[in-house]
């Protein structure tokens, strides 16, 4: 996608970061096993109901694309596309998410010229729009057609919960930061307030439909730099490395129990809590053995078993810490390209220690624990 600010490449960035944990909490269902869109999959988004989707459908519990449950929806042409599906951990949530960078993304119409699939969409949407007493059901089919079939398949798995056991909860998540199109969070909630006053005609949000108002994911880079002075990152990487080095000299072997290694991944947080806005960070506290990375700088597999902590900044800057007591720090916009490449191979540890190694997502540990 070459709109590095769109709806679609940020949340791909935001669901495939641990960014993604901030975004959780917000939904509130725990943490979310996230099945699309993943970056080892290309960022495949999933039709329920289509063939394709058979195997989501069965992660999910939900009936395949076979089942009779889908005739309600035209078999040939397109079902809706989900921009992200997750399950949460207990197995009880399905999320379907819905993303939007500006306002004007909200607009669309049915489209299908096949008279026997309008037909049959407006007879789903019909009955939804019944149900939730809408006003104008050209409003549906002219004006937010995209988020009315939205509902309509909300409405329609959420009436099976009792054979899946599953409930169903749609997030329209909005970006609130796209340079391109800055929309604060009260912009969108009157926005969704108009919205929905003119599609069922209430301010209230709809049972089972959650607004979720996000800042542009941290990852989206070079939007990141265009925003801060040039100076900025240069001299935060500076001060950084500074208070390392004087960490290294002055601090002794770890006493109650803490390794110099870990004083020194603490007094680096600390650095960087003071100077950056808004500061993020995971440190991995004996990481299991990795193998195989794709994104590997190193020519030959090697078992990574050798790393004390991983410090990870904004998303922007990494400090390792070697078991050896050897310190690096890598960052994605400064170095040769071998450093740049030993970015996005730590990075990828990170993320993959979470989450493929143990097959869902495993809580971070945070650098607090040290104190």
């Amino acid at each position: 996608m070459s709109d590095i600010s769109g709806s679609q490449y940020l949340l791909r960035e935001l669901i495939n970061s641990p960014k993604r944990y901030v975004f959780e909490e917000e939904i509130g269902c725990g943490m979310i096993k996230w099945l699309s869109p993943l970056t080892k999959e290309d960022y495949y988004e999933y039709e329920l109901g289509k063939p394709s989707a058979d195997g989501i459908c069965r992660a999910l519990g939900l009936p395949e694309s076979s089942s009779a449950f889908w005739d309600f929806w035209p078999r040939q042409g397109k079902n809706p596309m989900w921009d992200a599906i997750g399950l949460s951990n207990n197995g009880k949530t399905i999320i379907l998410v819905e993303a939007k960078s500006y306002t004007g993304e909200m607009s669309s119409s049915l489209r299908s010229t096949d008279e026997g699939n309008r037909e049959l969409i407006s007879t789903a949407m019909g009955d939804v729009f019944s149900y939730y007493n809408g006003q104008d059901f050209n409003i549906w089919t002219e004006k937010y057609y995209q988020l009315a079939n939205r509902l309509t398949f909300l409405h329609k798995l959420n009436s099976i919960e009792a054979q899946t056991g599953k409930r169903v909860r749609l997030v329209l998540l909005n970006f609130t930061n796209n340079p391109a199109n800055l929309t604060s969070s009260t912009e969108w909630d009157n926005h969704y307030c108009e919205v929905f006053k003119e599609i069922i005609g209430s301010t209230v949000t709809p049972q089972d439909v959650m607004l979720i108002n996000h800042p542009m994911p941290e990852s989206s880079r070079k939007t990141f730099l265009q925003r801060m002075p040039k100076w900025f990152l240069p001299v935060i990487i500076a001060v950084i490395a500074v208070a390392i080095i004087i960490v290294a000299i002055v601090a002794g072997i770890g006493v109650g129990g803490v390794s110099q290694e870990e004083k020194l991944a603490l007094q680096a947080v600390k650095v960087i809590q003071s100077g950056l806005p808004d500061p993020s960070y995971i440190v991995l506290d004996n990481p299991v053995p990795v193998l195989n990375f794709n994104k590997s700088p190193l020519e030959s597999p090697v078992i990574h078993t050798g790393i004390r902590a991983i410090v990870l900044v904004d998303l922007d800057f990494i400090v390792v810490f070697h078991r050896t007591g050897t310190i690096d720090s890598y960052s994605r916009f400064f170095g040769s390209e071998y450093e740049s490449a030993l970015f996005d191979y730590y990075y990828e540890i990170l993320d993959r220690y979470w989450s493929d190694t143990f097959g869902e997502l495993v809580e971070p540990k945070k650098i607090e624990k040290f104190i």
